[in-house]
C-alpha cells in the first residue's frame, strides 16, 4: 500500500484488454497472458469436452441398426436406437467431429436414415428422433454437412407420411438440425437453413402438393424466416438459395389445398418484405408454368416489370375514360325517334293514339315516383330503355331494322263500317263514315 498509493487519476488510464486463456502458436500457457485476444493463430487452452459417440456406444451399434434378418430383428434395431438416444441425453457437451470421429458419425447417420423407411412403422419416429438428437449435439459446420444427407429424407417423411406421429417427429428433427447448440452460440444455423431449403425444393412434387404434411413444413419454414427477420439478422441477407425458395413459393401456391396456399402466401410476404427473394427469381419460375397457371399466380405475385405496369396503365386509362363517356353519349340519343322501334313510333300519316305519342315516350325518363299518369305499357318500354343503357355502357347500341312506312287506318271504324254495310243503306253508311274522315 505504501509503495502504490491511491491514484485518483488511474480510472482515466486506457488499459489493454488481454485474455489469460489464449494460446498462440509456439507460446506456453504462462506467456499467453502477454498476448492480446485478437492475435492471429490463437486458440484457447480451455476447450469444451467432446465425446466420440461411436466409441462410447461400441462398433457393434451399426450392425444392430441395419439388422433385418430374423423374426425379432426389429427389437434389436429398436434397442440400438434407444441406446443412441439415451447416450446423447447424457451428453452435456458437443460431439467430436474431427476427421476420424466424423467419418464414424456419418456411418451412424446413414444407418439410422435407412430406418426412416423401416417396415415397422413404430421405428420410423424413433429413427427421426435419434437423428435430431445427433444434430443437436454437433457444431455449426457439421450440422450443415450431416443435413445434406438426412434433410431430404426428413422433408419427404414430414410431407408424405400417412401417420401424424411420424410427420411431427420429422419436423422436430428438422428443427434440431437448423438450431445451433447453446454451447455453439445458439440461434439459427444459416448454413443448415440453406441446406434445408434446397432439400425441400428437391422433394416438391405433384404428390407432395396434395399431401397433408406440406402445410406443416411450410408453416415451420415461415416461422423460422419470421423469427430471423424479427431479430434483424443481417446475415440473413446472404442466403444463397433464393432461387430454391422462389420455386418453393411458386409451386406451393399451385396446391389444391387452401392451408398450403395460405402458408405459401405468408412465406411470399416475408420474403418480399425482407428482400429474401429477388423479384426476377419469381418471374423466372412463373415463366416456366402454363399460361393458365401464370394467370392464377398473378393474383398472388405482382408483376415486377415496371415497364409492363406502365403500359398496362396507359392502356387502362383510355379504356376507363371511354367507358365512362360512352353511356352519356348513348343515353342522350335514347329518347330520340331513331332508337325507338317503328312499331311504337308509327308513321306521320297515321293517327296515333295518345298512348304512343312522343310525349308519352318521353315520360319514361321521369322520376318513378311520378305515378299521376300511369301507363300499363310503360314497364315494357322502360325495360327496352334499360337494355339500351346497358348496351351503351359497353360501347354498343341496339340496331333496330328499318321498315318502310305504311299507311295505317283506324281498325275499329273499318270493322264497324264493314259489319254495318250489310244492314243499313249505302247513303246512311256514307253519312256515318265519310271518306274525308
Amino acid at each position: 500500500m505504501k509503495d502504490r498509493p491511491f491514484d485518483p487519476n488511474a480510472k482515466d488510464v486506457n488499459r489493454k484488454i488481454k485474455c489469460v486463456t489464449l494460446l498462440t502458436s509456439g507460446n506456453t500457457v504462462s506467456s499467453a497472458k502477454e498476448n492480446s485476444a485478437g492475435s492471429d493463430g490463437s486458440t484457447s487452452f480451455l476447450s469444451l469436452p467432446k465425446m466420440d459417440l461411436i466409441d462410447s456406444l461400441g462398433n457393434d451399434i451399426l450392425n444392430q441398426i441395419v439388422l433385418t434378418e430374423g423374426k425379432n430383428s426389429w427389437k434389436q434395431r429398436k434397442e440400438a436406437m434407444d441406446n443412441v438416444i439415451a447416450r446423447l441425453s447424457k451428453c452435456s457437451g458437443m460431439l467430436s467431429t474431427d476427421h476420424k470421429a466424423f467419418n464414424s458419425l456419418k456411418e451412424l447417420i446413414a444407418a439410422i436414415r435407412s430406418r426412416l423407411n423401416d417396415s415397422q412403422s413404430n421405428l420410423k419416429p424413433l429413427a427421426a428422433r435419434a437423428i435430431g438428437s445427433i444434430l443437436s449435439h454437433t457444431d455449426e459446420q457439421s450440422q450443415a454437412k450431416i443435413g445434406k444427407a438426412v434433410f431430404p429424407s426428413l422433408v419427404n417423411a414430414a410431407m408424405n407420411d400417412m401417420k401424424k406421429t411420424m410427420r411431427d417427429a420429422a419436423i422436430s428433427s428438422l428443427t434440431s438440425g437448423i438450431k445451433r447448440n447453446k454451447l455453439d452460440g445458439g440461434g439459427t444455423n444459416l448454413l443448415s437453413l440453406d441446406v434445408f431449403i434446397a432439400s425441400m425444393e428437391s422433394e416438391l412434387s405433384d404428390a407432395a402438393l396434395k399431401s397433408a404434411g406440406l402445410a406443416d413444413v411450410l408453416f415451420f419454414l415461415a416461422e423460422t424466416l419470421q423469427s430471423i427477420c424479427s431479430n434483424n439478422n443481417v446475415a440473413l441477407k446472404g442466403i444463397k438459395v433464393s432461387s430454391h425458395l422462389a420455386k418453393i413459393i411458386v409451386t406451393s401456391l399451385l396446391s389444391s389445398k387452401s392451408g398450403t396456399r395460405l402458408e405459401a402466401e405468408k412465406i411470399l410476404k416475408i420474403s418480399l418484405d425482407n428482400d429474401l427473394v429477388a423479384a426476377n427469381e419469381l418471374e423466372k419460375e412463373i415463366a416456366k408454368l402454363l399460361p393458365a397457371q401464370q394467370r392464377t399466380l398473378r393474383s398472388f405475385v405482382p408483376n415486377s416489370s415496371s415497364s409492363t405496369n406502365e403500359v398496362a396503365a396507359s392502356r387502362k386509362t383510355p379504356l376507363q375514360s371511354t367507358s365512362r363517356s360512352t353511356p352519356s353519349r348513348q343515353l342522350s340519343r335514347t329518347p330520340s325517334a331513331k332508337s325507338t322501334p317503328r312499331s311504337l313510333t308509327g308513321s306521320t300519316s297515321c293517327h296515333k293514339p295518345a298512348l304512343f305519342r312522343s310525349d308519352s315516350i318521353g315520360s319514361i325518363d321521369k322520376s318513378p315516383t311520378d305515378t299521376s299518369d300511369h301507363n300499363p305499357l310503360q314497364t315494357s318500354i322502360s325495360k327496352s330503355s334499360d337494355k339500351m343503357k346497358r348496351l351503351a355502357a359497353f360501347g354498343k347500341r341496339e340496331n333496330w331494322p328499318e321498315y318502310p312506312a305504311q299507311v295505317c287506318e283506324r281498325p275499329p271504324l273499318s270493322a264497324i263500317k264493314k259489319s254495318w254495310s250489310q244492314i243499313i243503306p249505302s247513303s246512311s253508311l256514307r253519312a256515318l263514315f265519310p271518306e274525308s274522315g
